[in-house]
Protein backbone atom coordinates (compact mmCIF):
# COMPACT_ATOMS: atom_id res chain seq x y z
CA UNK A 1 0.00 0.00 0.00
CA UNK A 2 1.03 3.50 -0.77
CA UNK A 3 0.97 6.71 1.60
CA UNK A 4 -0.60 8.48 -1.02
CA UNK A 5 -1.56 7.87 -5.12
CA UNK A 6 -1.71 11.05 -7.38
CA UNK A 7 -4.37 10.87 -9.93
CA UNK A 8 -2.10 12.85 -12.75
CA UNK A 9 1.20 14.07 -13.76
CA UNK A 10 0.34 17.58 -14.83
CA UNK A 11 2.57 20.09 -12.83
CA UNK A 12 -0.04 20.01 -9.50
CA UNK A 13 -0.03 16.20 -9.75
CA UNK A 14 4.03 15.93 -10.38
CA UNK A 15 4.50 18.42 -7.47
CA UNK A 16 2.46 16.82 -4.89
CA UNK A 17 4.09 13.64 -6.27
CA UNK A 18 7.27 15.39 -4.97
CA UNK A 19 6.50 16.98 -2.10
CA UNK A 20 5.48 13.36 -0.49
CA UNK A 21 8.60 11.79 -1.69
CA UNK A 22 10.84 14.14 -0.20
CA UNK A 23 8.68 13.95 3.37
CA UNK A 24 9.83 9.97 3.33
CA UNK A 25 6.34 8.96 2.06
CA UNK A 26 5.29 6.58 -0.39
CA UNK A 27 4.06 8.35 -3.63
CA UNK A 28 2.62 7.15 -6.61
CA UNK A 29 1.61 9.18 -10.10
CA UNK A 30 -0.81 7.40 -12.62
CA UNK A 31 -1.83 9.21 -15.60
CA UNK A 32 -3.69 8.04 -18.72
CA UNK A 33 -1.32 9.87 -21.07
CA UNK A 34 2.82 8.52 -21.78
CA UNK A 35 5.38 11.54 -21.39
CA UNK A 36 6.25 13.27 -22.87
CA UNK A 37 3.09 14.52 -24.24
CA UNK A 38 1.57 17.89 -26.41
CA UNK A 39 -0.61 19.90 -24.07
CA UNK A 40 -2.12 23.20 -25.41
CA UNK A 41 -1.04 25.96 -23.86
CA UNK A 42 0.41 29.37 -24.11
CA UNK A 43 3.32 27.95 -21.83
CA UNK A 44 4.14 31.48 -19.81
CA UNK A 45 4.98 30.93 -15.88
CA UNK A 46 4.75 33.50 -13.75
CA UNK A 47 7.14 34.66 -10.62
CA UNK A 48 4.26 33.25 -8.80
CA UNK A 49 4.20 30.34 -10.47
CA UNK A 50 7.45 29.89 -10.12
CA UNK A 51 7.37 30.54 -6.65
CA UNK A 52 5.29 27.54 -5.67
CA UNK A 53 7.72 25.11 -7.52
CA UNK A 54 10.27 23.03 -5.28
CA UNK A 55 13.24 23.65 -7.41
CA UNK A 56 14.25 26.48 -10.07
CA UNK A 57 13.14 25.71 -14.19
CA UNK A 58 16.45 24.14 -15.42
CA UNK A 59 18.02 27.14 -17.81
CA UNK A 60 17.45 24.61 -20.78
CA UNK A 61 13.78 24.41 -20.51
CA UNK A 62 13.31 28.39 -20.66
CA UNK A 63 12.41 29.00 -24.24
CA UNK A 64 12.13 33.13 -23.33
CA UNK A 65 12.76 34.88 -20.28
CA UNK A 66 9.96 37.72 -19.62
CA UNK A 67 10.83 41.49 -18.57
CA UNK A 68 7.76 43.21 -19.93
CA UNK A 69 3.86 42.62 -20.34
CA UNK A 70 2.03 44.93 -22.82
CA UNK A 71 -1.78 44.77 -21.93
CA UNK A 72 -4.27 46.32 -24.34
CA UNK A 73 -8.04 47.52 -24.88
CA UNK A 74 -9.55 48.86 -27.69
CA UNK A 75 -7.12 51.37 -28.62
CA UNK A 76 -5.70 51.52 -25.07
CA UNK A 77 -2.89 49.95 -24.61
CA UNK A 78 -0.32 50.13 -21.72
CA UNK A 79 2.81 48.28 -21.02
CA UNK A 80 4.51 47.02 -17.97
CA UNK A 81 8.73 46.54 -17.56
CA UNK A 82 10.83 45.04 -15.25
CA UNK A 83 14.24 44.92 -14.83
CA UNK A 84 14.22 41.51 -13.02
CA UNK A 85 12.19 38.35 -14.84
CA UNK A 86 8.62 38.89 -14.72
CA UNK A 87 7.62 35.59 -15.99
CA UNK A 88 9.38 32.77 -18.59
CA UNK A 89 8.20 31.14 -21.11
CA UNK A 90 8.47 27.11 -21.75
CA UNK A 91 7.33 24.31 -23.73
CA UNK A 92 4.40 22.39 -21.82
CA UNK A 93 5.37 19.05 -23.39
CA UNK A 94 8.91 19.14 -22.09
CA UNK A 95 8.40 20.98 -18.66
CA UNK A 96 5.49 18.63 -17.84
CA UNK A 97 8.00 15.65 -18.92
CA UNK A 98 10.44 17.21 -16.49
CA UNK A 99 8.16 18.05 -13.09
CA UNK A 100 7.35 14.07 -13.60
CA UNK A 101 11.10 13.55 -14.08
CA UNK A 102 11.46 15.14 -10.80
CA UNK A 103 9.11 13.13 -8.79
CA UNK A 104 10.60 10.14 -10.24
CA UNK A 105 13.77 10.99 -8.91
CA UNK A 106 12.46 12.12 -5.42
CA UNK A 107 11.59 8.57 -4.78
CA UNK A 108 7.66 8.63 -6.38
CA UNK A 109 6.97 5.72 -8.87
CA UNK A 110 5.06 6.09 -11.95
CA UNK A 111 1.92 4.09 -13.68
CA UNK A 112 1.82 6.06 -17.61
CA UNK A 113 -0.82 5.49 -20.32
CA UNK A 114 -3.10 3.63 -17.53
CA UNK A 115 -6.35 5.52 -17.45
CA UNK A 116 -8.34 5.16 -13.78
CA UNK A 117 -11.83 4.04 -13.85
CA UNK A 118 -12.93 3.98 -10.26
CA UNK A 119 -11.63 5.79 -7.22
CA UNK A 120 -13.26 4.09 -3.93
CA UNK A 121 -13.15 5.59 -0.38
CA UNK A 122 -13.50 2.11 1.97
CA UNK A 123 -12.81 4.23 5.20
CA UNK A 124 -9.72 2.55 6.18
CA UNK A 125 -7.99 3.50 2.45
CA UNK A 126 -8.45 4.51 -1.43
CA UNK A 127 -8.71 2.03 -3.84
CA UNK A 128 -7.71 3.08 -7.15
CA UNK A 129 -8.67 0.87 -10.14
CA UNK A 130 -7.35 1.44 -13.73
CA UNK A 131 -6.95 -0.43 -17.17
CA UNK A 132 -3.90 -2.23 -16.12
CA UNK A 133 -4.70 -3.39 -12.21
CA UNK A 134 -6.17 -1.95 -8.71
CA UNK A 135 -3.64 0.64 -6.13
CA UNK A 136 -4.23 0.77 -2.64
CA UNK A 137 -3.43 4.03 -0.66
CA UNK A 138 -4.13 5.93 2.79
CA UNK A 139 -4.85 8.70 0.47
CA UNK A 140 -5.64 10.21 -3.25
CA UNK A 141 -4.69 13.84 -4.65
CA UNK A 142 -7.19 14.11 -7.74
CA UNK A 143 -4.88 16.12 -10.30
CA UNK A 144 -6.70 14.52 -13.33
CA UNK A 145 -7.30 18.34 -15.24
CA UNK A 146 -10.69 19.77 -16.53
CA UNK A 147 -11.94 16.77 -18.38
CA UNK A 148 -12.35 14.12 -15.35
CA UNK A 149 -14.74 12.96 -13.75
CA UNK A 150 -13.33 11.83 -10.51
CA UNK A 151 -12.93 15.39 -8.87
CA UNK A 152 -16.52 15.13 -8.57
CA UNK A 153 -15.83 12.64 -5.24
CA UNK A 154 -14.57 16.07 -3.38
CA UNK A 155 -16.55 19.04 -4.82
CA UNK A 156 -19.85 18.93 -7.08
CA UNK A 157 -19.96 18.79 -10.98
CA UNK A 158 -18.84 22.00 -12.82
CA UNK A 159 -22.18 24.07 -13.88
CA UNK A 160 -22.13 25.25 -17.87
CA UNK A 161 -21.48 28.86 -16.82
CA UNK A 162 -18.32 28.02 -14.48
CA UNK A 163 -16.25 26.60 -17.49
CA UNK A 164 -14.10 28.71 -19.66
CA UNK A 165 -13.30 27.79 -23.29
CA UNK A 166 -9.62 28.42 -24.89
CA UNK A 167 -8.61 28.12 -28.31
CA UNK A 168 -4.66 28.15 -29.19
CA UNK A 169 -2.44 27.45 -31.89
CA UNK A 170 1.37 27.67 -32.98
CA UNK A 171 2.46 29.87 -35.34
CA UNK A 172 5.56 29.25 -36.86
CA UNK A 173 8.28 32.63 -36.87
CA UNK A 174 11.61 33.11 -37.84
CA UNK A 175 13.96 34.22 -35.39
CA UNK A 176 14.25 37.51 -36.27
CA UNK A 177 10.26 37.78 -36.05
CA UNK A 178 10.14 36.65 -33.02
CA UNK A 179 13.09 39.24 -31.28
CA UNK A 180 11.35 41.89 -33.38
CA UNK A 181 8.10 41.30 -31.44
CA UNK A 182 10.12 41.54 -29.03
CA UNK A 183 10.84 38.07 -27.84
CA UNK A 184 11.18 39.35 -23.90
CA UNK A 185 7.54 40.58 -24.14
CA UNK A 186 3.76 39.29 -23.53
CA UNK A 187 1.12 40.85 -24.69
CA UNK A 188 -2.67 40.25 -23.85
CA UNK A 189 -5.33 41.63 -25.61
CA UNK A 190 -8.89 42.07 -23.17
CA UNK A 191 -12.20 42.27 -24.99
CA UNK A 192 -11.44 40.51 -27.63
CA UNK A 193 -13.64 37.32 -27.08
CA UNK A 194 -16.18 38.89 -25.34
CA UNK A 195 -14.89 38.83 -21.38
CA UNK A 196 -11.69 37.27 -22.27
CA UNK A 197 -9.01 37.86 -24.15
CA UNK A 198 -6.76 37.16 -26.49
CA UNK A 199 -2.71 36.29 -26.20
CA UNK A 200 0.57 35.74 -28.23
CA UNK A 201 3.94 34.89 -26.06
CA UNK A 202 6.78 34.07 -27.91
CA UNK A 203 8.86 30.80 -28.05
CA UNK A 204 11.78 29.54 -29.57
CA UNK A 205 10.21 29.02 -33.15
CA UNK A 206 7.12 30.25 -32.51
CA UNK A 207 4.45 31.86 -31.13
CA UNK A 208 1.59 30.82 -29.02
CA UNK A 209 -1.50 32.44 -30.02
CA UNK A 210 -4.89 31.81 -28.76
CA UNK A 211 -8.11 33.51 -26.97
CA UNK A 212 -10.00 32.24 -24.09
CA UNK A 213 -13.85 33.43 -22.76
CA UNK A 214 -16.54 31.79 -20.63
CA UNK A 215 -18.01 28.79 -22.64
CA UNK A 216 -21.59 30.12 -22.56
CA UNK A 217 -20.15 33.18 -24.76
CA UNK A 218 -17.73 31.22 -26.73
CA UNK A 219 -19.25 30.20 -29.80
CA UNK A 220 -17.17 29.72 -32.43
CA UNK A 221 -13.80 29.13 -31.01
CA UNK A 222 -12.18 28.84 -34.24
CA UNK A 223 -13.51 32.02 -35.97
CA UNK A 224 -12.24 33.98 -32.78
CA UNK A 225 -9.06 32.86 -32.84
CA UNK A 226 -8.68 33.61 -36.84
CA UNK A 227 -9.99 37.07 -36.27
CA UNK A 228 -7.40 37.73 -33.47
CA UNK A 229 -4.93 36.34 -36.04
CA UNK A 230 -5.67 38.54 -38.60
CA UNK A 231 -5.81 41.51 -35.93
CA UNK A 232 -2.20 40.93 -34.63
CA UNK A 233 -1.24 41.01 -38.07
CA UNK A 234 -0.46 37.31 -38.43
CA UNK A 235 -1.44 36.57 -41.89
CA UNK A 236 -2.22 32.98 -42.00
CA UNK A 237 -3.36 30.18 -39.96
CA UNK A 238 -1.08 27.51 -39.47
CA UNK A 239 -1.72 23.61 -40.69
CA UNK A 240 -1.83 22.74 -36.66
CA UNK A 241 -5.53 22.84 -35.97
CA UNK A 242 -6.26 25.11 -32.53
CA UNK A 243 -7.35 22.78 -29.72
CA UNK A 244 -9.66 23.45 -27.45
CA UNK A 245 -9.90 23.33 -23.84
CA UNK A 246 -12.43 23.73 -21.12
CA UNK A 247 -10.78 25.79 -17.54
CA UNK A 248 -13.10 25.51 -14.79
CA UNK A 249 -12.74 27.73 -11.65
CA UNK A 250 -10.04 26.69 -9.03
CA UNK A 251 -11.22 25.04 -5.97
CA UNK A 252 -11.30 26.65 -2.65
CA UNK A 253 -9.38 24.15 -0.19
CA UNK A 254 -11.47 24.39 2.82
CA UNK A 255 -14.31 24.15 0.12
CA UNK A 256 -12.80 20.93 -1.09
CA UNK A 257 -12.09 19.70 2.36
CA UNK A 258 -15.31 20.47 3.55
CA UNK A 259 -17.09 18.10 1.41
CA UNK A 260 -15.03 15.24 2.26
CA UNK A 261 -13.79 15.96 5.85
CA UNK A 262 -13.41 11.81 6.72
CA UNK A 263 -11.91 11.00 3.45
CA UNK A 264 -8.84 10.41 1.76
CA UNK A 265 -9.49 11.93 -1.20
CA UNK A 266 -8.58 15.09 -2.17
CA UNK A 267 -8.29 17.83 -5.12
CA UNK A 268 -4.86 18.61 -5.85
CA UNK A 269 -5.39 22.28 -4.94
CA UNK A 270 -6.73 21.22 -1.49
CA UNK A 271 -3.57 18.82 -0.84
CA UNK A 272 -0.96 21.73 -0.11
CA UNK A 273 -2.89 23.07 2.51
CA UNK A 274 -5.09 20.18 4.23
CA UNK A 275 -2.13 18.64 5.81
CA UNK A 276 -2.03 15.23 3.72
CA UNK A 277 1.14 15.56 2.43
CA UNK A 278 2.92 14.59 5.56
CA UNK A 279 6.03 12.57 7.32
CA UNK A 280 3.67 11.80 10.29
CA UNK A 281 2.53 8.50 9.54
CA UNK A 282 0.15 7.97 12.31
CA UNK A 283 -3.42 7.73 11.34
Amino acid sequence: MFDVVVIGAGPAGSSAATETARRGLSALIIDKEVFPRDKPCGGAVSGRGMSYLSEPIPSGLIQREIHEARIGFSSVTRSVHRDDIMAVVVDRAAFDHYLLQSAQAAGARAKLGERVHRLTDTGSHVEVETSRGTYHARFAVVAEGAFGGLKTRVRRKDRPDEMGLCAVTDVPAATEEIEGFPGSTLEMQLGVAGYGYGWVFPHDDHFSVGVGDMARLMSGPRARLADFLTAVRVSHLPSVPAGTRPLPPPVPPTAARARRQSAGIMSASAARTSGAISADRSS
